[in-house]
């Protein structure tokens, strides 16, 4: 896998390596930004490359592409919000297939999906949040 690969899934799997457990993020193949390398705890970097490394072996290449998905709530996903069209979009979180979310404000919603990102699926990473507010 070449080193831009590894430092794009890194990035998606941010939120496993930046959990109070393990500390903050490194990446051996590029530098890391200022900000990623001041996060880090001193003698903590190789202990977390060696996390993120066991998790990218476990990963098929599905959970890896899944992690790069980025989705719209499911509400907002072409006016459809029916029963089945959620529980499709559960079930792709359950999967691996969605790594992030956009535009979800439920405290909610939020909490029971990340529920099943982190309790139900084989890895257990967590989904990234975010808003898509500038056009």
């Amino acid at each position: 896998m070449s080193w831009l690969t590894r430092y794009i899934l890194r990035i998606f799997l941010a939120g496993v390596a930046t959990s109070p457990s393990i500390g903050g993020v490194a990446w051996s193949e590029a530098p890391p930004s200022p900000a990623i390398k001041a996060s880090v705890a001193p003698g903590r970097a190789g202990e977390i490359d060696e996390r993120v490394e066991a998790l990218l072996r476990k990963m098929t290449l599905a959970e890896k592409i899944g992690q790069l998905e980025q989705s719209d709530t499911v509400a907002n996903l072409a006016g459809n919000s029916s029963d089945e069209a959620a529980k499709e979009f559960v079930d792709r979180i359950r999967r691996g297939e969605i790594g992030s979310l956009l535009n979800e404000v439920d405290p909610t919603t939020i909490n029971k999906l990340q529920r099943v990102a982190v309790g139900e699926s084989r890895l257990g990473i967590p989904l990234i949040f975010g808003r898509d507010v500038i056009h």
